[in-house]
């Protein structure tokens, strides 16, 4: 199978460009990458001198098929040739003309634009541009900036089937409280004449900052803490309201919003994940639990049990089969939580591909 259309996809998950992103993405099989459009946040990968280093990894993670590329907005200036070069991509003149020009290099990339930085008077130009290369745009409205209304609806009105627009909520443990400003914007499009079925892309999570300050590991429930993922009721319970509007369904895919001190405590722990559910067991200073004392609890769980086959879940079931010292980490768990989240997110919010073969997941 081929990847799906455009207009076809039903879900749009944001990864960012970090190791374990890009193995949880790699490890998809390709029946499942067929069925998505990720936005992969651009910056310097790891310790490269250069930005095409960056596009390789995408590329051996999501191979002969088109992706979108947003700026990550949390990257830092640094003094090295890829920093400088990612910055000169930031330069909004003339509607991000060198972004333009760099992803016209790169024949399967796309571009996802954050609306806050696009002049007025730039749309038009950057409309041409897509027509012009067959280039695939969304504009972004982050909650968490100051929203021009104008500015998003001129771009949302553009009569382009090539340009799109995205709401972007962030992140909140609290997402649902989002409703309310999302429901206002749309419907806000609907007042001005929004054509029938134009695509409006959501993007969501309710990932929490830290796992553990949101409840305790009690031992009656096998120290197991179980957080309920929200992003996709939120996303429901918009598109009750507007089923006149193409709205699809985006995520963070279980992946933190980068701050300078988040992430709960470094300990020995295991994450796995459902469409509905974030399930995580720790180990803690009086109780020395292994990687593998904890994917044994994990495969006792009927939660785990019953989760769609996944490169994720096949590692977590063989950690006890390996050495866990050595062959498990916190960035492996956290590929591992990420790459099940695609899976049932694609299962979810598409046409369910064919289970995938445990053969497709490679030993590393």
């Amino acid at each position: 199978m081929s990847q799906v259309p455009f207009d076809n996809c039903r879900y749009f998950p944001h990864l960012f460009l970090r190791p374990a992103e890009m193995t949880a993405l790699e490890q998809l099989p390709a029946s499942f990458k067929d069925f998505i459009y990720p936005t992969i946040f651009l910056r310097p990968w790891v310790n490269s001198l250069d930005l095409e280093k960056s596009i390789t990894r995408i590329v051996k993670a999501f191979p002969n098929r088109n992706y979108f590329i947003e700026l990550d907005r949390y990257e830092r200036r640094k003094d090295t040739p890829a920093s400088k070069q990612f910055q000169a991509l930031c330069d909004p003149t003339s509607g991000y003309k060198s972004l333009r020009d760099f992803s016209e290099r790169h024949a399967n990339m796309f571009l996802n634009i954050n609306g806050m930085n696009i002049q007025s008077n730039d749309i038009k130009a950057i409309e041409k541009w897509a027509t012009k290369c067959n280039k695939r745009v969304v504009v972004s409205f982050w909650l968490v900036d100051t929203i021009d209304m104008g500015k998003f609806y001129d771009v949302a009105s553009i009569d382009n089937p090539l340009f799109s627009v995205s709401i972007n909520a962030g992140w909140s443990t609290d997402i649902l409280s989002k409703e309310l400003k999302i429901t206002s914007l749309i419907q806000g499009l609907r007042l001005i004449g929004l054509q029938p079925n134009k695509k409006i892309i959501l993007i969501a999570s309710s990932f929490p900052e830290k796992f553990d300050t949101l409840a305790d590991y009690k031992k009656e429930n096998g120290f197991k803490m179980v957080t309920p993922i929200k992003e996709y009721l939120l996303f429901k319970r918009v598109k009750t309201k507007f089923n006149d509007i193409d709205l699809v369904y985006g995520d963070w895919c279980s992946s933190r919003e980068p701050k300078e001190k988040s992430g709960g405590t470094l300990t020995t722990r295991i994450d796995y994940c459902n469409g509905a559910y974030w399930y995580s067991r720790r180990s803690f200073e009086n109780r020395n639990r292994t990687y593998s004392d904890l994917a044994m609890e994990a495969l006792s769980d009927i939660e785990f049990q019953n989760m769609p086959e996944s490169w994720g879940k096949y590692t977590i079931s063989n950690i006890p089969l390996i050495d866990s010292s050595s062959n498990y980490s916190m960035s492996k768990n956290a590929a591992c939580r990420i790459n099940m989240h695609l899976v049932a997110q694609i299962q979810q919010a598409s046409a369910t591909p064919e289970p995938p073969n445990t053969e497709e997941y490679p030993d590393d």
